[in-house]
């Protein structure tokens, strides 16, 4: 009896002493589950990129708004809708700009279409924000003390959104595959 414990003991030492082979099994535990973080963190990496992209592109518009709106016109509505536009496009993004409820642009792909004519973009508005778009109202003098305490203005209103596809497609970890992103800009 004490010979089949002193061989087991011997075979036993033997095998656990032995760690041939353990570097392997471990790499081929954990490796799956590093390449998934990596994975992932890429993907994360990419769909904040498109994000900054779309807030810079919604920002450098509302930017240059306050530049062009200084003094805008019937006749110089329409074109700076259309210029804001051109600052939002790129990539796969659509868009509007709104030009004091006066001069539209719709940004899709790589195509602008204007409308309306700057007629009443010299109006003043008291313009509210309800679950993310804003409604308009109808134009009031300016100087007028809106709701909200604050003064009737001109305001341009810019929207902003890109398709973004996800590497893994993980699900549940984008709300869904659209960017957005929008700006209200009161006039000078």
């Amino acid at each position: 009896m004490e010979w089949l414990q002193t061989s087991l003991h011997r075979l036993f030492r033997r095998h656990v002493q032995s760690e041939a082979g353990n570097a392997g099994i471990e790499f081929a535990l954990i490796a799956p589950v590093f390449l998934l973080l990596l994975a992932a963190t890429l993907e994360i990496g990419l769909m904040m990129r498109a994000q900054f992209g779309l807030i810079s592109a919604v920002s450098a518009a509302a930017n240059h708004s306050l530049v062009l709106g200084d003094g805008v016109t019937e006749d110089t509505a329409v074109s700076m809708a259309e210029t804001l536009a051109r600052l939002v496009a790129g990539g796969r993004r659509e868009g509007t700009v709104n030009v004091n409820n006066a001069a539209f642009a719709r940004l899709g792909g790589d195509a602008i279409s204007l409308w309306g004519t700057g007629a009443g973009v010299g109006n003043c508005f008291c313009p509210t924000r309800t679950n993310g778009s804003i409604t308009w109202g109808a134009a009031v003098p300016c100087g007028t003390v809106c709701n909200d305490s604050s003064e009737a203005g001109q305001f341009v209103e810019i929207t902003a959104q890109a398709s973004f596809t996800p590497i893994l497609g993980i699900v549940g970890l984008f709300r869904d595959d659209l960017l957005r992103n929008s700006a209200v800009v009161r006039l000078p």
